[in-house]
């Protein structure tokens, strides 16, 4: 059952707006981050600008140390969202993981369309590893959109022969750009963030004609084969729950550990909505859980 909490705070869903001239992509993505950047960090908490080589974007740290490195890809369709509009949940993730997060600015559609900003998120991997991280240390993570980047980044490092990071987690993530999932109709009435309109129009951008049946465009379908564990935190109002189940059921068939761990009544990516949300809290815990597992198994 939903905490109490969660019934005041969950999202509404906007209404239509009427003669209204819609914004234009730049004047959206900047309103978020204003509108990001007003909430207040917690304290014990460095946020620092990240701006080496394949590296950019902002590095958020416990001040009392950290255990590993979370490589983390934000969500926001593709074509919007920065480490700044992730700012708030980075910093919760390394405030109750105590590991620091390295929130990637990863190149945005359509300006830069699938797959740059898979490629990207390669490059800036191989740089942790050649600077010293081991991989052991390293883990993958992302939200929404985010989750298929890191995902399919952490199928590319694999092909390529790189050495493989401790292990990935995934809020809410956006696996399948088919949009073929049985929850994007069965949920739709209960989602009360996400249609399937706004993520195929979203899909449309970043790929650009390419086919959605790509594996590296919906990893979902990809051999999981050789990956490292992975943890799922997914709502069970979301219409990409699909998603999520879909790859616990892949990753069991290819012998990958995948735990999937599901919400009664959240949204998507509901610990973006902080420590006053319960489920949030427990969330940031399933995640503290999952790295202290992965860190013992490979002995960071």
């Amino acid at each position: 059952m939903a905490s109490p909490e969660s019934r005041t705070m969950r999202p509404q869903r906007q209404p239509l707006t009427q003669n209204l001239p819609p914004l234009s992509l730049e004047e959206e993505r900047r309103l978020w981050e204003e509108e990001a950047l007003k909430n207040p960090l917690p304290s014990g908490i460095l946020v620092e600008p990240l701006e080496d080589g394949a590296l950019v974007g902002e590095r958020i740290q416990p001040t009392s140390g950290f255990s590993g490195t979370i490589l983390y890809l934000h969500g926001g369709g593709f074509s919007q969202g920065s480490s700044k509009t992730h700012r708030h949940l980075a910093a919760l993730l390394a405030l109750h993981t105590g590991w620091q997060v390295l929130t990637l600015d990863y190149p945005l559609a359509p300006e830069h369309p699938f797959p740059q900003a898979i490629d990207f998120t390669v490059e800036a991997y191989q740089q942790l590893l050649v600077t010293g991280h081991p991989p052991s240390q390293v883990c993958f993570a992302g939200d929404s959109a985010g989750g298929q980047i890191a995902l399919s980044a952490l199928l590319k490092a694999r092909d390529e022969g790189l050495r493989i990071p401790a292990g990935a987690f995934f809020i809410s993530p956006w696996l399948d750009l088919t949009l073929s999932g049985e929850t994007m109709l069965s949920l739709a009435e209960l989602d009360p963030l996400v249609t399937r309109d706004g993520l195929q129009k979203a899909a449309d951008v970043y790929l650009q004609d390419h086919d959605p049946q790509d594996d590296m465009a919906s990893p979902l379908f990809a051999s999981l084969s050789g990956l490292p564990p992975m943890l799922c935190l997914v709502g069970e109002h979301e219409v990409l729950l699909s998603d999520s189940l879909t790859l616990a059921d892949q990753a069991s068939e290819a012998a990958v550990q995948c735990l999937i761990k599901t919400y009664p009544e959240m949204w998507h990516v509901w610990p973006a909505w902080g420590e006053g949300l319960p489920e949030a809290v427990q969330a940031f815990k399933d995640v503290q859980a999952f790295l202290e597992s992965v860190c013992l198994e490979d002995g960071c």
